[in-house]
């Protein structure tokens, strides 16, 4: 009886799950898009600051109002009417390629700065300087 209590305990315990870590990439999508899952397949960011070449840039009411929205399946649209999608390349790059645009500039890649569950920040630089965009996450 002894034996078996041990070998009952020993394979409980063997049995029993491990929570499985997520990794940083998977977790990163998660955090700009949204998991999937019911009610949380998209999360939708509103610029809250600029900085130009390092200095704070004052946004005026129209740009306050500018917002991007990652869907889960990996398409995107803003506030200006722009659709595309978007993919996570790794967690400080993140690419996003513009569909209805007839500009040879249809595809971006972005420098993430951090992303967190209510931050989202990236730098873009281009031939007139260095541009690091600040969003909140919008509930709606």
């Amino acid at each position: 009886m002894k034996y078996f209590f041990i070998f009952s305990i020993f394979f409980i315990l063997l049995g029993c799950n491990k929570p499985s870590v997520m990794p940083d990439l998977e977790f990163h999508r998660f955090l700009l898009s949204g998991s999937g899952n019911y009610h949380n397949t998209e999360h939708t960011w509103a610029l809250d600051s600029l900085v130009v070449d390092g200095k704070p840039f004052a946004l005026n009411a129209l740009q306050k109002s500018y917002k991007k929205t990652f869907n889960n399946d990996g398409t995107y649209f803003d506030s200006d009417g722009f659709t595309g999608k978007w993919s996570m390349i790794s967690v400080n790059e993140l690419q996003v390629i513009i569909n209805n645009t007839s500009s040879a500039n249809n595809k971006q890649t972005y420098n993430v700065i951090d992303i967190n569950s209510i931050r989202f920040s990236y730098s873009i630089t281009s031939g007139t300087g260095k541009y690091d965009y600040y969003y909140k996450i919008v509930y709606e």
